[in-house]
């Protein structure tokens, strides 16, 4: 029943409009600045684009600054871009999958056969503490199949702990933005809105979902700037919404002085400077540094959202109190037990006897 009714929550009323075309079997869509080669599930009746940047690579001087749209700042290819495997996910997310900072990437996943021409559209943001989670930590086929031709999947990826959370002082004037995840995220969802026709998609009927900091995440999508009276969605799923306890300015100073000290770093273009792996041994080994000087304990998060003033006004329970959101409906529910997950192996880690 629950399914249903999500189901008719996302999908509504149909319209016609424009898919995308096949070529020797595998579709190929044209975004306007670049095409791209999906691969088809016979079997599912589905059709796969993975990979599809949004934005441009959030490297060198484009760490900690805001994401910039692939249109204006990409290089685009002339030729067709191959789409049938699943792109880089985030360094440090995942062990399973390849790993890269360039990771500003979503998967489209379409019907072969579509009831109308003009989809509604159900837009996934993964979940995974703000520190871990890729496009595919929900897969979304299932869903689509089971929705029989009537909905469009899209599963975005935004950067994650200090990639995208990172938010000393600093970051007040021009060295950085703060809450860059939040922003790569918005700027997904502007993408949507601009190129989702090109699969048939309908920009007038998205809805954003997510569970757990997925759930946060679309939480934070609803006070973006205090709320606002034409969102790029008209519908938001917050999933069991990720505890968020948006640490105060002396936390996340020295969260951020961790960092460079492990770094061995003097500021924030030092950082810049680095390579890749050995950013991401200082950050891992930030993780560590801060759990023994008692910044947090198990079960809290480290990196993860802050008010900034800008993106985020106050904390999201002031936001909703003061009507300071986007007045879409809204489904929410609440997960229980979810630490068992994780107790289990952190026991044994600690007692390993």
């Amino acid at each position: 029943m629950i399914k249903s009714l999500l189901l008719v929550s996302i999908l509504g009323g149909c319209a016609f409009g424009a898919p995308s075309h096949s070529t020797n079997g595998n579709p190929v869509v044209d975004l306007g600045y670049a095409k791209y080669r999906g691969v088809r599930n016979a079997s599912y009746g589905l059709d796969y684009y993975f990979g599809i940047r949004y934005a441009a690579p959030p490297t060198g001087e484009l760490r900690w600054q805001a994401p910039q749209d692939i249109e204006s700042h990409g290089k685009h290819s002339s030729g067709i871009i191959d789409a049938t495997t699943v792109g880089p996910q985030l360094l440090g997310a995942s062990p399973q999958i390849p790993a890269s900072e360039d990771c500003l990437l979503l998967n489209v996943l379409k019907p072969v056969s579509p009831k109308s021409k003009s989809l509604p559209v159900l837009v996934y943001i993964h979940g995974g503490g703000y520190v871990t989670g890729n496009s595919i930590s929900s897969d979304g086929s299932d869903f689509t199949k089971y929705a029989q031709g009537n909905v469009i999947w899209v599963s975005i990826q935004y950067r994650l702990g200090a990639y995208g959370f990172l938010n000393p002082k600093e970051f007040d004037g021009h060295a950085g933005v703060k809450n860059a995840g939040l922003l790569d995220q918005r700027l997904a969802l502007e993408w949507v809105q601009r190129h989702i026709s090109a699969f048939g998609g309908d920009p007038s009927k998205v809805t954003i979902w997510g569970g757990s900091a997925g759930g946060g995440s679309v939480v934070n999508q609803m006070i973006y700037k205090g709320g606002e009276n034409k969102p790029p969605y008209r519908g938001a799923i917050a999933e069991f919404p990720w505890l968020q306890p948006y640490h105060d300015d002396t936390f996340l100073q020295k969260q951020y002085q961790n960092l460079l000290n492990d770094a061995k770093c003097g500021n924030v273009a030092c950082l810049r400077s680095l390579s890749p792996s050995a950013l991401e041994t200082a950050i891992t080994k930030s993780y560590y540094t801060g759990y023994d000087a008692g910044l947090y304990s198990y079960g809290d998060m480290f990196y993860g959202p802050s008010v900034d003033g800008d993106f985020v006004h106050d904390l999201p329970s002031v936001e909703f109190n003061k009507g300071h959101f986007a007045r879409v409906p809204l489904m929410t529910n609440h997960d229980s037990f979810e630490g068992m997950k994780t107790t289990t192996s952190f026991v044994y880690h600690i007692f390993p006897h």
